[in-house]
């Protein structure tokens, strides 16, 4: 699924993509963030099972398709591309910092630069609200990882939530994606994860 550029794309036959979030965010910069990302978690788990070789190979693999993503989805400034209609999505810039595709000067510029920018297609889900708290963390902003939090799940707690709903939007509290309210679950174990944070990371309690 690699074109000759090395960037990940779905073949037209297939009849499946892969799920970012229910918003209106291209895919392919941010699948091909997830797939480094994976890569490299690949890598270090063959280190830990003593399969040097291999762990060596997935790490030189994911080395190729960092230096092939900068080379083109990322325009020099933030991640925007032809690949992706030229969408600015906070989705791509986050996906590609969690997989080490940009320094870490440069993702705490790009997280700047894309949250809260009404230029940019932003989340919806909890679920993809998450992965935005955890690249705020890898790259030190732990002020805005902690507002952040408060921003998004506590606008939930403010509409009367007392559990943390599978989709939310702030500007449209009771949304849903499935055509029926009733479909859409309010208690959703990966809208939880700010439990998970604040445990974790005493800066951000």
């Amino acid at each position: 699924m690699l074109d000759k550029n090395l960037i990940l794309t779905m073949p037209k036959d297939y009849g499946w993509w892969t799920f970012i979030d229910w918003s209106e965010a291209k895919e392919i910069t941010s699948t091909m963030g997830i797939y480094i990302y994976t890569i490299n978690l690949f890598s270090e788990l063959c280190k830990k099972l003593g399969r040097i070789d291999e762990s060596e190979y997935y790490e030189n693999f994911a080395v190729r398709l960092k230096r092939t993503s900068l080379e083109f989805l990322y325009n020099g400034n933030v991640f925007r591309n032809k690949y992706d209609n030229y969408q600015y999505s906070v989705h791509s810039q986050v996906w590609m910092i969690l997989a080490g595709v940009v320094s870490k000067k440069d993702a705490r510029r790009i997280l700047k630069a894309c949250i809260g920018n009404g230029e940019y297609c932003s989340p919806v889900t909890p679920y993809m609200h998450h992965y935005v708290v955890e690249a705020l963390i890898k790259s030190e902003l732990y002020d805005m990882a902690k507002q952040y939090i408060l921003d998004y799940w506590g606008a939930m707690v403010n509409v009367g939530a007392d559990t943390f709903w599978e989709t939310f939007e702030k500007d449209n509290p009771y949304s849903f994606p499935y055509g029926d309210v009733i479909m859409n679950s309010a208690c959703h174990a990966w809208s939880c994860t700010p439990s998970y944070f604040i445990r974790k990371y005493e800066y951000i309690r």
